[in-house]
């Protein structure tokens, strides 16, 4: 994952989330990573990931530290994890995909639910995808059995407006994980 500033990239080897900055040096240690099921970098110079596949969502700063949870599975069982994370424009609503115990192995038709980073409060958005990606404008994309859909996010629902739309087919992923292989730039430019 890119910083918000372009200027340098994180990502997970040897179960560590690591930073460098693309003009080169040396690489940064910031924290145990684990099983990582996603990286999201924040405007306020924190990470989100999700350290392993089985758990909720943490928070650790950029510079290094012990990651806080940001997310906890429901009490009741009705969770199994909550991964693949994506910060929307306002750097305080973090979007993720959340896994139930029912279809494990199957992120296909999951809950995208939102958290504030500051309050700690969490909503759902929508359900039926596989992953959100957050579009520099507020919107989503939404991955759906190899689709990837555009929504507008309301940011004072917390909801979508209307239904998504699909933009681009055939988009690879991993079903049994939930990810889909697809990244927007600042400037609004879709790698696959």
């Amino acid at each position: 994952v890119f910083s918000p500033d372009g200027e340098s990239i994180a990502f997970v080897s040897d179960g560590k989330l690591r930073r460098r900055a693309l003009a080169g040096g040396v690489t940064q240690t910031i924290c145990d990573a684990g099983i990582t099921r996603g990286i999201a970098w924040a405007t306020d110079d924190t990470f989100v990931l999700a350290a392993t596949f089985n758990a909720g969502l943490s928070r650790v700063r950029a510079s290094g530290g012990t990651p806080e949870p940001l997310t906890t599975l429901a009490a009741d069982g009705t969770e199994r994890t909550h991964r693949w994370p994506t910060v929307l424009p306002d750097s305080d609503t973090v979007l993720f995909t959340v896994g139930v115990p029912t279809k494990a192995g199957n992120y296909e038709d999951s809950p995208i639910d939102a958290v504030s980073i500051k309050t700690g409060k969490r909503w759902n958005v929508t359900r039926g995808a596989s992953q959100a990606i957050a579009l520099p404008n507020g919107d989503l994309l939404l991955s759906h059995r190899g689709t990837l859909s555009r929504g507008k996010y309301d940011t004072r629902s917390g909801k979508l407006i209307g239904t998504p739309l699909p933009v681009l087919e055939s988009v690879f992923g991993e079903p049994r994980s939930g990810v889909t292989y697809a990244a927007v730039a600042k400037n609004g430019t879709l790698a696959l």
